[in-house]
C-alpha cells in the first residue's frame, strides 16, 4: 500500500533534516504514539486495529493504561508475523468472511515490519477530501507542512470541547490549505472552524477543488504532482494515481486580471478556490488526470449550447455577477487564446446591435441573432454567420476570422467559445 511508501519517504526527510535515525517503528513508538494515540481523544481511526477497540479490563491493569494495552496489542500482533488492515494501514483482510476479503494476500513473508509502522506514519499524511476520499502527495515539501499540523491539530482538539476526534485527514485537508495561503503565518493565525454534525461539532471537510488550486498556486514552478486517491471504510475503494496538470489549473489565475474586459469587478483568488465543480473527485480521476476540464464549474452546463448543455440563457445581474465571472475565466481558460475572447465579445456585440436594428413589429434579424447563438455544430454556425454577414457587410472581415476560427478550433472547443458568446451578449444585454 502506498501509505508505506509515504510513511518513510517522510522518515527519510524527517531524519536529514532532525539529524536523528529513526526507523519506522523508533518513530512510532517514540514521537507518534504519544501525540495521536495517548490522550482519550484519538487523531487518527484506522478500522479493527487494537486502537479501534477497547481493551480488556485485565490489560488496561497489566499495561498501566488503555492506550498502553492498545499499543501492545498492536506489536504483538506485528511481531506475530500477522499482515492484515488493523495493523498495516491499507492493507487487505484477515480471512475470507470480511468485506474486504477481495484483498487478502500472501505477501506476509515479504513485508517486514518497517513497512507496518511506516503505513501508520503515511496514512496520517494523508488529505482528506469531500467524497470521502483522501490523497497522498509524493512532494517533501508538502509533506513536512503536514507534519506540522498534527501538533496544532492535538492542540486544536484539547481547545474545543465536544469535538470529534479521529479526523487526522479531515484535518490535514483544511490545514493544508491554510497553510499553502498563508505559508509565513503563525500557527494560531490559521482557524479552523469546526460545524455541528449530528449534534456533535466536527472538522468540516475541505473540497477537493480548493485542494488542488492551492497546491497549483503554491507549487506553480512545478507542471505536474501525482497524488494517489483512496478511501478506506468497510468496503476499501481506490481510486489510484492521478497526475494534478499544475500547468493548467494556474491559468484559472493568470487569466484573472485579463478577462473582464472592463467589466465593475474583478474576481478574487478566494473566489476562485472556492469554486465548486460539475465533476466529484471519482469521476475527475476517471479522465486520467485532473486539470482544467475536471474543475468545470458546478452549474455552468445548464447554460452551455445545446446538445452538450441544456441551452439556458444566463441572465446576468448584480445577483449572478460573481457566476458570470466564474464562469467565464474558466471558459477563456480551457480556450487559452486571448483572441478568442474578443472575438466573442465583438461577435456578441455585434449581434446586439443587429438584433436592435429589427423594424418596429418584426423580428426577423433578432431570430437569425438568436439561431447563432443556439448553433449546434461548427458548420451551422458558420452557416448562420454568412447569412449576417450579407446583412451587415461592415462586419464582414471580423465575421471571416470567427468562421475560420470556428472551423480550425478543436471541436470539443467550439461549445465553449460558443458559451463564450452567449454570456457576453448577456453581460452587454444587461448593460445597455
Amino acid at each position: 500500500m502506498y501509505t508505506s511508501y509515504i510513511g518513510k519517504k517522510f522518515l527519510k526527510h524527517y531524519n536529514h533534516r532532525e539529524k536523528t535515525n529513526f526507523t519506522a517503528k523508533e518513530f512510532f513508538m517514540q514521537e507518534f504514539f504519544d501525540l495521536f494515540f495517548t490522550d482519550h481523544s484519538h487523531l487518527m481511526h484506522v478500522s479493527n486495529s487494537p486502537f479501534h477497540y477497547k481493551p480488556g479490563q485485565g490489560a488496561v491493569e497489566m499495561y498501566g493504561s488503555k492506550s498502553l494495552a492498545q499499543l501492545n496489542e498492536l506489536k504483538t500482533s506485528i511481531e506475530s508475523n500477522i499482515v492484515y488492515m488493523g495493523n498495516y494501514v491499507g492493507g487487505p483482510a484477515m480471512d475470507m468472511d470480511n468485506t474486504t476479503s477481495g484483498q487478502i494476500t500472501n505477501m506476509t513473508g515479504i513485508l517486514q515490519e518497517e513497512d507496518i509502522y511506516a503505513s501508520w506514519i503515511g496514512a496520517a499524511l494523508g488529505i482528506g477530501v469531500n467524497g470521502s476520499f483522501v490523497m497522498l502527495i509524493d512532494e517533501e515539501e508538502l509533506l513536512w507542512m503536514l507534519f506540522e499540523g498534527w501538533e496544532c491539530y492535538r492542540k486544536y482538539l484539547h481547545q474545543t470541547p465536544g469535538l470529534k476526534d479521529k479526523q487526522i485527514e479531515t484535518w490535514n485537508g483544511n490545514w493544508i490549505c491554510l497553510r499553502l495561503e498563508n505559508p509565513n503565518a503563525a500557527d494560531d493565525l490559521l482557524p479552523i472552524e469546526p460545524v455541528e454534525v449530528l449534534g456533535k461539532l466536527a472538522i468540516p471537510t475541505e473540497s477537493w477543488a480548493k485542494v488542488t488550486f492551492m497546491l497549483a498556486k503554491y507549487f506553480s514552478q512545478k507542471q505536474i504532482l501525482t497524488a494517489y486517491a483512496y478511501n478506506l471504510s468497510q468496503t476499501n475503494t481506490t481510486l489510484g494515481f492521478v497526475n494534478i496538470f499544475l500547468y493548467e489549473v494556474n491559468r484559472m489565475f493568470e487569466w484573472r486580471e485579463n478577462t473582464f474586459l472592463g467589466e465593475d469587478i474583478i474576481l478574487q483568488e478566494n473566489q476562485i478556490t472556492r469554486l465548486q465543480t460539475y465533476y466529484n473527485l471519482k469521476t475527475a480521476c476517471k479522465m486520467g488526470a485532473i486539470g482544467l476540464k475536471a474543475l468545470e464549474p458546478k452549474y455552468l452546463r445548464e447554460f452551455m449550447p445545446k446538445p452538450i448543455g441544456g441551452g439556458k440563457d444566463f441572465v446576468y445581474s448584480a445577483n449572478t455577477a460573481n457566476d458570470f465571472q466564474i464562469f467565464k475565466i474558466w471558459l477563456i481558460a480551457m480556450l487559452n487564446k486571448i483572441e478568442l475572447l474578443n472575438l466573442a465579445d465583438e461577435v456578441a456585440a455585434a449581434l446586439k446591435e443587429f438584433a436592435k436594428s429589427d423594424k418596429k413589429g418584426r423580428s426577423i434579424k433578432d431570430q437569425l441573432s438568436k439561431e447563432i447563438r443556439e448553433s449546434r455544430s461548427p458548420l451551422q454556425f458558420i452557416d448562420n454567420l454568412r447569412e449576417l454577414q450579407d446583412e451587415v457587410p461592415i462586419l464582414a472581415d471580423t465575421l471571416s476570422i470567427v468562421m475560420k476560427e470556428a472551423l480550425t478550433m478543436p471541436r470539443d472547443h467550439f461549445p465553449l467559445f460558443l458559451c463564450l458568446i452567449r454570456f457576453q451578449y448577456s453581460y452587454r444585454s444587461a448593460k445597455n
